[in-house]
């Protein structure tokens, strides 16, 4: 039996691995088959709310010809919402699995979880309700998008979904809504929601996004959002650590035997993995021989990526013995040690944040995330690679690096031109 990592699903933070979940057979045409499984329980580790709790269930794999054990992570605040998220999942998969669901892990990411979500994406036309467009915007693409996209999507929707209610726009078509009431809804987020230019850009480009969608489905001819323009915003990016605070971080982790937390910290410096999904859930499975990977269930884009594990990152990975752990164990689990059970969300954020108060740099723009900033500067500066720098961090392109790189202060070294020899 396998436990597959999984992806969140559907209009709750369902997890759910994104290459999809159940495939449903129609009832109609005859009678269903009724594969092994086993139904919904819910893991709490003896209700420690320092550990990640999973309702786990088993189905069948129609490829594998044989069971496998899955899981829904619950990872709430509060022990009383975990339990309650947990009793929406177990209601929502254990009537699937006695209807005969099966678990197929070759079904296309771009197809719906369920026939009737299919029919319904169908459904939509120029003269359906844009509430309803949304609506069925998200439900299509609910294994597709990644769970931080989709929980994003979702708010900004809502933002749409209050606007049309308040202006009594509720039953508008998606054909209707007009580039005039477009700037209306995002005049109303800055002056009356309050929000910043940042969120306000945000949200055009998730609505703009949506009626692109529709656009190239050939159900609208026009999107309302395509000319209006972002607003400026401040960077928001978190500060870079300098090379004496790097010092001091390391030193009060060692003092203060965390020596978890700067391992923790050295992945990111090195790796540039994005702490709360990469490389908290990276697994030892992961450590190649030259790469991490990083899988496409846990990556910002939702595609299975590799970065490049430099000598220095090595030495640390060999020191710390990693690869002689089970390939199934999570690189930081329980005891400060690997385990087969994936730390808290706020695990390593709780203890950053203590040992920042302790050097005397928290309050300020210093979080987990530097450590990132901080790599990028160390290995730009060591080696003018633009191009070294771009695949490392994973950017589509060199125009997103540039980007970065004006963002950190950085700029390219033209002075090496005069490095050029003699003729």
């Amino acid at each position: 039996m396998t436990n597959n990592p999984t992806s969140q699903k559907f209009i709750h933070d369902i997890e759910i691995h994104q290459d999809h979940f159940l495939n449903q057979e129609k009832m109609a045409e005859k009678p269903r088959k009724i594969y092994p499984y086993k139904l919904c329980k819910i893991r709490d580790y003896d209700k420690s709310l320092d550990k990640v709790w999973h309702v786990e269930y088993y189905i069948w794999d129609i490829n594998e010809k044989k069971i496998h054990r899955r899981r829904v992570t619950l990872n709430q605040k509060r022990a009383k919402d975990r339990y309650a998220y947990a009793k929406e999942v177990i209601e929502e998969i254990d009537p699937l699995l006695k209807a005969g669901g099966t678990y197929n892990k070759f079904a296309t990411a771009d197809t719906p979880t369920t026939l009737s979500e299919k029919l319904n994406i169908n459904k939509i036309n120029c003269f359906s309700t844009l509430k309803e467009a949304t609506r069925n915007y998200l439900a299509f693409h609910k294994t597709i998008l990644s769970p931080r996209t989709l929980q994003s999507y979702t708010s900004d929707v809502k933002r749409l979904t209050n606007f049309l209610d308040k202006n009594h726009l509720e039953k508008i078509s998606l054909e209707r809504f007009t580039d005039v009431q477009a700037m209306r809804f995002l005049d109303d987020l800055i002056y009356v929601n309050k929000i910043s230019n940042r969120s306000r850009n945000n949200t055009k480009g998730t609505i703009s996004t949506i009626f692109n969608f529709y656009k190239k489905r050939k159900v609208i001819t026009q999107n309302p959002f395509e000319g209006i323009e972002k607003l400026p915003h401040l960077s928001t990016r978190h500060a870079a650590y300098t090379k004496n605070q790097i010092a001091d971080f390391k030193k009060e982790c060692i003092y203060r035997g965390e020596h978890q937390l700067l391992l923790f910290v050295q992945f990111i410096y090195f790796a540039f993995l994005r702490p709360r999904y990469e490389l908290r859930l990276l697994k030892i499975e992961d450590i190649k021989e030259k790469t991490l990977r990083v899988p496409a269930e846990n990556a910002k884009n939702n595609a299975t990526e590799h970065v490049m594990i430099p000598a220095a990152l090595e030495k640390i990975i060999q020191e710390a013995k990693l690869r002689d752990y089970p390939e199934s164990y999570y690189v930081f689990g329980d005891d400060g040690l690997p385990g087969p059970i994936a730390l808290g969300k706020e695990h390593f954020y709780n203890k950053h944040k203590a040992i920042l108060k302790r050097i005397n740099l928290d309050g300020l723009k210093f979080d987990t995330y530097s450590w990132k900033h901080s790599g990028a500067i160390a290995l730009f500066q060591a080696t003018q690679n633009i191009e070294l720098l771009r695949q490392q961090c994973r950017h589509s392109d060199l125009a997103t690096t540039q980007k970065y790189l004006r963002d950190l202060g950085l700029f390219i070294d033209y002075d090496q031109i005069n490095k050029f020899p003699e003729f």
